[in-house]
């Protein structure tokens, strides 16, 4: 059983400390615990780096963005082999930065492959990052995703270790958006081992901090106060979402919210949402925003999910009007046949 008690202790001292800042580490995992990747693991001076190993590292993130994880895992092995060796300058970041990225591109795999084995791999990549790792935020950021894999085998008491420490670094470095995400994946922790009281206490902690969350994450907590069946408090946190959703929700965290309306039965709040959604996309299409094809498209399909022919069809017209030659296009025309 882990220890509750201890950790919401821990927990109410960190939170009254005022937190600010945010990292990125060349990769990271969002509350919500979507695996997400990106940044940059060339050593500071790239004009000294060999053009094969330039070469494969850049085909290795063009798969990895691709979603082609397991050929980006071996380009990026291969550019590690053969990394240029530092004989005067020493990039402290290189060494724990390249195997985080191939740890990250191991997670991936487990989950989309869905083959828990690769967590093996994952935490093998990871742990060789936090060993050469000397800088504490590069610590911070490798911990959470070290506890993420961990959790992800169910190794629950090694993934709250991880997280809690993760917490520690995050507060001395005042990373606050790795501290809220840090702390909710401790929730999830408590909830897999089937101590809800503990949960609670924890989320109740991460919504005290409710300005300082994601988007994403502020999601991810009302969808788990669903979960629990606290249809009250997920309310209460949709209702915060539904503020930002102007100027700071992304366009898929405003649908899924508009469809997570609906499947709770509340098809005014669905329809409210998704009126909001349609304004963003219209002052992004009157201000020259280059590309949200996929964002029409998926606003299309939720209205035809819930049988709203007329919407569905003005919504995939305006994307034929503003995207004629997108890869959707057939698909669009195929759905508006049928209507």
């Amino acid at each position: 059983m882990l220890n509750g008690k201890v950790l919401c202790i821990s927990i109410i001292g960190v939170l009254a400390v005022g937190l600010s800042g945010c990292g990125c580490f060349g990769g990271c995992l969002s509350g919500c615990g979507c695996l997400r990747g990106g940044g940059c693991v060339f050593p500071s001076t790239s004009n000294t780096l060999d053009n094969l190993h330039v070469a494969l590292y850049s085909e290795a993130e063009a798969l990895f963005y691709e979603d082609e994880y397991r050929a980006a895992v071996e380009k990026y092995e291969q550019a590690f082999k053969i990394r240029p060796r530092r004989t005067k300058v020493i990039d402290v970041n290189y060494i724990p930065r390249f195997k985080y990225r191939i740890a990250l591109c191991y997670a991936k795999l487990a989950e989309t492959e869905d083959d828990v084995s690769l967590y093996l791999k994952a935490e093998a990549a990871v742990r060789e990052s936090y060993q050469t790792a000397i800088l504490q935020d590069d610590q911070m950021h490798i911990l959470y995703l070290w506890g993420y894999i961990l959790f992800k085998q169910t190794r629950y008491e090694e993934s709250r270790t991880k997280y809690e420490k993760a917490i520690e670094i995050s507060v001395q470095q005042r990373e606050l958006s790795y501290f809220t995400a840090e702390l909710y994946r401790l929730g999830k922790v408590y909830l897999a081992v089937g101590d809800e009281a503990v949960a609670r206490r924890v989320f109740a902690q991460l919504e005290a901090r409710i300005d300082d969350i994601g988007s994403d994450l502020l999601y991810a907590l009302g969808e788990t106060y669903l979960e629990l069946n606290d249809e009250t408090t997920a309310r209460r946190v949709f209702a915060q979402l539904e503020a930002r959703i102007i100027n700071y929700v992304s366009y898929d965290i405003v649908c899924r919210l508009g469809k997570t309306y609906r499947e709770m039965g509340d098809e005014a709040a669905a329809q409210r949402v998704f009126a909001q959604l349609e304004r963003k996309i219209d002052d992004a299409l009157q201000s020259g925003f280059p590309y949200i094809a996929d964002e029409l498209y998926r606003l299309g399909q939720a209205y035809m999910e819930h049988g709203d022919a007329a919407n569905a069809r003005r919504t995939f017209e305006q994307f034929l009007e503003h995207y004629p030659d997108s890869s959707y296009k057939t698909e669009v025309e195929r759905l508006l046949e049928k209507q």
